[in-house]
C-alpha cells in the first residue's frame, strides 16, 4: 500500500510547477505519439493519484525535444471539497535530467472532468496542440462499470434480499479468506469506485460510460483504466469504436493501481504500446503482496473482436433466457460481492446450461477477444470487507438479470451491448 503524502505540496511540485497560461507548446521535433493520463482525484483518492504521478516521474519521461509526448489531465482535492480546484493540462518532460511539469492550460475552477463538454474541450486542446496519428489514454479515478450514475451507492431497495443471500452465505463453505472489518482498522484499504468528483461537502457527480465515450474525439491505440469494476463486456462494447484495445479490472481495484514507475515506458517508449506488459506488471505487483492486499483481476480486450463475441452471445442469450434469469447470484462467479451486478460472462452461460458445442464456440470467441487475463486468485470487496475467491475467470464480466432490479434492467436495455445481444428484451 502506498504511503500517505502531502497533497498540497505534491500538487504544487507536480501539477502547478510552471506557468498556468494557455499557450501552444514549443517543439523542435514533430511529435509522433501522445500518451494522456487522466488523474481524476477530486475525491478521497487524491493523495493516491498524486503519488501515482510522483511514481511516474521515477520511470521513463520523454525528453523535452522528443517525438513522444506525455500529458496529464489532473484535478485533485487540495483544500477540501468545498474549495474547487481547477483542472490543468500538464506536459511532463525531462530537461537536463530534471523532470519538468509544464502547465499548458488551466481551466475554470468550477470545471468538472465528469462533464462531457469539459472533457471534450480538453481533448480538443490536445489535438490542436499535438496533431499526431497515435494517441493513447490511461485513466485513474473512481468508477462503477456500466451502472447508471449514482446506482452503486444507492441501489434499488428491492435488492436487499439479494444482499442477504450473498452476504450471509457461510464463508467457510465458500472457501473465503476473511479480512477483519475495515471499520476496525486505523488505515482501511482503499478501492477505486468512470470518474467521480465531490461537490461541496456531501454531494458528488459521476460520468456515465456513454458520455465518456462521446467525450473522446480521437481514435485511441489503447485505453487503460485504473478503476473499479470496469472490466465488463458492457463497458468494452460501449468503447469499441474509440480504441483498439482496452485494459481493465473486473473487480474493485486497490488504491495502488497500475505500476506507474513502468507505465510510460510500456505505453510510450516502446515502438508499439506494450499493453499486455502493463497488465502483467499489474498482476506481478499484487502477487508480491500478502493478505487482502494480494487481490487483483485484469484483462486486455481487443475491441475489434467484440462484434464477433456479440454474434455468438446473442443466440445463446435468446435460447437460455429463462435459465439465465433463474440463476442465483451465489452460484455464479461474481466480482462485486454485495454490489452484485458483475459476473463472469462465461460462467453465467455455462451455469445456464449451454452444451459442449456452444461452449466451444463461446470459448473461441472469448479467446480471440481477450488478449490477456490475469488474477491473483482472489479479489477484495469494500462492500462487505471480505476477500473472495476467483475460481472462474474468462476476462469479461456481465450483468445477470436476476442480480438487479426492474429499474436497473430497464436502464440496461439502453446499453449498446444489450441492443446487440438482446440479453434483456423486457422486464
Amino acid at each position: 500500500m502506498k504511503r500517505k503524502i502531502s497533497i498540497i505540496g505534491c500538487l504544487l511540485a507536480v501539477i502547478l510547477a510552471a506557468s498556468c497560461s494557455s499557450r501552444k507548446p514549443e517543439a523542435q521535433v514533430p511529435p509522433e505519439k501522445v500518451m494522456i493520463f487522466i488523474s481524476g482525484g477530486f475525491n478521497n483518492l487524491s493523495s493516491w493519484l498524486l503519488q501515482d504521478i510522483q511514481d511516474m516521474k521515477q520511470g521513463y519521461i520523454p525528453n523535452q525535444n522528443d517525438k513522444n509526448i506525455l500529458l496529464i489531465i489532473g484535478k485533485h482535492a487540495t483544500r477540501g471539497y468545498a474549495t474547487p480546484t481547477p483542472p490543468c493540462l500538464v506536459r511532463l518532460y525531462r530537461a537536463n535530467g530534471v523532470v519538468v511539469a509544464d502547465t499548458l492550460k488551466q481551466y475554470p475552477g468550477d470545471a468538472s472532468l465528469c462533464d462531457k463538454s469539459t472533457l471534450r474541450g480538453i481533448f480538443d486542446d490536445i489535438r490542436e496542440a499535438y496533431p499526431v496519428d497515435h494517441y493513447g489514454l490511461a485513466l485513474s479515478s473512481h468508477a462503477t462499470g456500466w451502472l447508471p450514475m449514482g446506482y452503486y451507492a444507492n441501489p434499488d431497495p428491492s435488492e436487499a434480499a439479494l444482499d442477504d443471500e450473498l452476504y450471509w452465505a457461510a464463508p467457510a463453505a465458500l472457501g473465503l479468506r476473511l479480512r477483519p472489518s475495515m471499520l476496525d482498522m486505523e488505515e482501511p484499504l482503499l478501492t477505486k469506485s468512470i470518474m467521480q468528483e465531490k461537490v461541496g461537502t456531501t454531494g458528488s457527480v459521476e460520468m456515465e460510460i456513454k458520455d465518456f465515450a462521446d467525450a473522446i474525439p480521437m481514435h485511441l491505440d489503447y485505453l487503460m483504466l485504473d478503476c473499479c469494476l470496469m472490466g465488463c463486456v458492457e463497458v468494452a462494447y460501449a468503447l469499441r469504436e474509440k480504441t483498439d484495445v482496452i485494459g481493465f479490472s473486473q473487480a474493485e481495484v486497490m488504491a495502488d493501481g497500475f505500476d506507474y514507475t513502468l507505465l510510460a515506458q510500456r505505453l510510450l517508449l516502446a515502438e508499439n504500446p506494450e499493453t499486455r506488459r502493463v497488465c502483467e506488471d499489474y498482476i506481478a505487483q499484487y502477487e508480491a503482496a500478502s493478505g487482502a492486499a494480494r487481490s487483483a483481476t485484469i484483462s486486455l480486450v481487443d475491441c475489434r473482436q467484440l462484434d464477433a463475441l456479440a454474434a455468438v452471445c446473442q443466440p445463446l442469450f435468446e435460447k437460455y433466457r429463462d435459465a439465465i434469469k433463474a440463476l442465483k447470484i451465489s452460484e455464479v462467479q461474481g466480482f462485486g460481492a454485495v454490489k452484485h451486478w458483475f459476473f463472469d460472462l462465461e460462467d453465467v452461460l455455462v451455469k445456464a446450461g449451454i452444451d459442449g458445442q456452444e461452449t466451444a464456440a463461446l470459448s473461441d470467441a472469448l479467446e480471440r477477444c481477450v488478449l490477456y487475463k490475469g488474477t491473483t486468485g482472489q479479489y477484495y470487496s469494500d462492500s462487505d470487507h471480505r476477500v473472495h475467491p476467483v475460481t472462474a475467470f474468462c476476462g469479461l464480466s456481465m450483468y445477470m438479470p436476476s442480480s438487479g432490479s426492474a429499474r436497473l434492467s430497464e436502464f440496461y436495455q439502453t446499453l449498446d451491448w444489450n441492443q446487440a445481444t438482446k440479453l434483456i428484451q423486457s422486464y
